[in-house]
């Protein structure tokens, strides 16, 4: 059986006015023959795995105790982002342009799910 990730919140940030852009993510993450665990995830999207990834149950987020590799997190991210595009799209088409704006973040990404199905990480 492989990792499944689950999203939970999704959402776009910068670091101030002038800032690098990034990407928020609140997901469960059932690691291979574990159980689902809550975790944070930060991406920059400049094309390279620049995507941290947090246990949100570990109480240190000092190296070596709360560290994961990212590799199957940035693959969720990096798709989820497009399907959140596509999402918002469609969205909008239903409604009007401003639409989507007034959605909760977990009606976003519940949107998102729908649209891109459970993923193997």
């Amino acid at each position: 059986m492989s990792d499944q990730i689950e999203l939970l919140e999704l959402d776009y940030h910068r670091n101030g006015v002038t800032g690098a852009g990034f990407w928020a993510a609140r997901i469960n993450w059932t690691l291979e023959g574990g159980e689902a665990r809550p975790f944070r995830v930060v991406h920059f999207p400049d094309g390279e795995v620049h995507t941290a990834v947090l246990a949100e149950d570990v109480d240190t987020i000092e190296f070596g105790h709360n560290s994961w590799r990212p590799e199957a997190a940035h693959d969720f991210i990096v798709k989820a982002v497009a399907v959140y595009w596509q999402a918002r799209d469609k969205y909008e088409e239903k409604t009007d342009i401003l639409g989507w704006y007034k959605l909760s973040i977990a009606d976003k990404a519940q949107l998102v799910v729908e649209q891109m199905g459970a993923v193997n990480a």
